[in-house]
């Protein structure tokens, strides 16, 4: 009974880990984006009020663009941290129960 709360935790990391890597990977890059939309609005004929609409909404979606990938980066990073303090950890507790279990075995 004891692994099956661990294989919970790390299907659930794994799962949290998986959702994580598809939204980084799906979500457009600030450079492409803007690639993008130019590309797509160069060759168009509308009229200059029209394009001027169409620039300034370009402007706040790459903004939003922008900081939506800048907190996905942060998550990331934030992740990769705590995963370390939290692998480390149960290194040394893993340890620490070896050496309590060998403890017991020779008394």
């Amino acid at each position: 009974m004891g692994r099956l709360p661990g294989k919970f935790l790390f299907c659930l990391i794994l799962y949290g880990a998986g959702f994580i890597t598809a939204v980084y990977f799906l979500a457009p890059s600030p450079v492409s984006a803007a690639t993008q939309s130019r590309d797509s609005h160069g060759a168009g004929f509308r009229l200059q009020s029209a394009q001027t609409a169409a620039a300034n909404t370009e402007a706040d979606s790459e903004r939003w663009i922008a900081k939506v990938r800048a907190g996905i980066d942060t998550s990331i990073h934030f992740a990769e941290e705590h995963a370390l303090k939290v692998a480390n950890l149960i290194r040394s507790e893993m340890a620490r129960g070896k050496e309590q279990s060998s403890q017991a075995v020779l008394e």
